[in-house]
């Protein structure tokens, strides 16, 4: 039997975060694979998105082949340039590394690799990874395989968000070890290559990152102290969940832990590029359209390009607002 390989994504991992904390022993895992092996910093794709990136790395090509920039259907007849459908396994069609496995009588365990749903037939098993109808749920091929997985998240995206920034953290640790004991699952059987891409460390930073700068727009000194050790704790979490993966799989397995892009604070101000034109002269407003309009049709494009609010707008907007997205 081939040497079996497994592919550990942790999403939005960087270096800026996880230098640290190997320099103080806090991430021993990924020391020791280090020690083992080698430490380099990934070019992401262009663009650096989720989901440009891992179809980038399933297939080997880059978004210009693929045809995967960002998590909608690019539509160049729209504003915006996308439409509202979010793009899925249906918008490349170009084979993947579970695809050439399978026709090499190859065996794969994909878990929760960006962009897989709807999950495909591969000699092997599938649970998609998101976007998602539904992200507690479990889409899988072979499709009966759901049925002993159970959830993969505790709370909706709409519970995350709620919730405090600890409470946030909480159900991400939850996350990860689920997914831990999900993956220990489905490595009992036979197969000869194992990926999976945790979720929660690009979760964590786009939520915590703002916690650990100084002087950060918007984030006071005591909430920084208060919360600043929450993405350390994600971290630390994610290495020590992959030890015990790793404890549970044979001991001569090739071993790559990979990320699709790195991770900076979110901007706290942004630039209104119309309203900066219109100020220099250079916009001029359509003769006509009042304000509550305007500010409808802002509210709309708003929730067409926020990803995971959708289906919360189409619950929540006012019923003329609702058939517009």
């Amino acid at each position: 039997m081939e040497r079996q390989l497994l592919i550990a994504g942790l999403d939005g991992a960087t270096w800026t975060v996880l230098d640290p904390l190997l320099a103080t022993g806090r991430v021993p895992t990924l020391a020791n694979l280090i020690t083992r092996g080698s430490k380099h910093s990934l070019r992401s794709t262009i663009p650096p998105i989720s989901s440009a990136a891992w179809v980038t790395m399933m297939s080997g090509m880059n978004p210009g082949q693929h045809g995967v920039f960002d998590f909608r259907n690019l539509d160049l007849s729209q504003y915006t340039a996308h439409d509202e459908r979010l793009a899925n396994a249906g918008s490349y069609s170009v084979p993947t590394l579970f695809d050439y496995l399978s026709q090499a009588n190859l065996t794969s365990i994909a878990y929760q690799v960006p962009m897989t749903y709807p999950p495909w037939p591969i000699r092997g098993q599938m649970v998609a990874g998101y976007p998602t109808p539904d992200h507690q749920r479990a889409y899988t091929w072979p499709p009966e395989l759901a049925g002993s997985l159970g959830r993969l998240y505790t709370h909706s995206p709409d519970q995350i968000g709620a919730a405090t920034p600890a409470g946030q953290a909480s159900i991400y640790h939850r996350y990860i070890t689920t997914m831990t004991d999900q993956l220990i699952q489905l490595s009992r059987g036979s197969w000869d290559l194992l990926m999976f891409v945790n979720g929660a460390t690009d979760g964590a930073q786009h939520r915590f990152f703002k916690f650990t700068r100084p002087g950060f727009p918007g984030v006071s000194p005591a909430e920084q102290q208060q919360h600043g050790h929450l993405l350390d704790d994600i971290m630390i979490a994610a290495d020590a969940e992959l030890g015990r993966l790793l404890a549970a799989l044979p001991a001569d397995l090739d071993i790559l832990v990979i990320s699709d892009h790195g991770a900076i604070p979110r901007p706290g101000q942004a630039f209104n590029l119309n309203a900066w034109l219109a100020r220099e002269g250079w916009l001029n407003l359509r003769a006509g359209a009042s304000a509550t309009r305007r500010r409808s049709q802002q509210l709309v494009e708003w929730a067409k390009q926020t990803l995971p609010i959708t289906d919360w707008a189409k619950r929540r907007l006012p019923a003329r607002f609702k058939q517009q997205l």
